[in-house]
């Protein structure tokens, strides 16, 4: 797949402006981030769309359903070929895209 590019945002979320343009750039970093951090349903337009990782990681849920679900919704996103590398907790973790 190759890079997606898009309007970048600034570590609060918001728009990063350039003056009169806004930012854009290689976004998938940003993308799987967002995937991550959205409940589904947020997102109007996709609403199955979604991981919700601050209500999985206060769950009780087994490593490895949490890694399956992660890897599930990243695929649904196209990123077929993500790799999920995992530390010694469930919410230690990198994805390389």
């Amino acid at each position: 797949m190759a890079d997606r590019t898009d309007i970048l945002l600034d570590d609060n979320y918001d728009i990063i402006d350039e003056g009169e343009e806004w930012a854009e750039g290689a976004s998938d970093q940003q993308h799987v981030e967002l995937l991550l951090i959205t409940q589904k349903g947020e997102n109007r337009q996709f609403p199955y769309c979604g991981f919700g990782i601050d209500s999985k990681l206060r769950q009780r849920t087994k490593a490895q359903e949490f890694l399956r679900d992660m890897e599930i919704e990243l695929e649904n996103d196209g990123y077929r070929s993500a790799v999920i590398k995992t530390g010694a907790t469930v919410g230690d973790f990198t994805i390389e895209i």
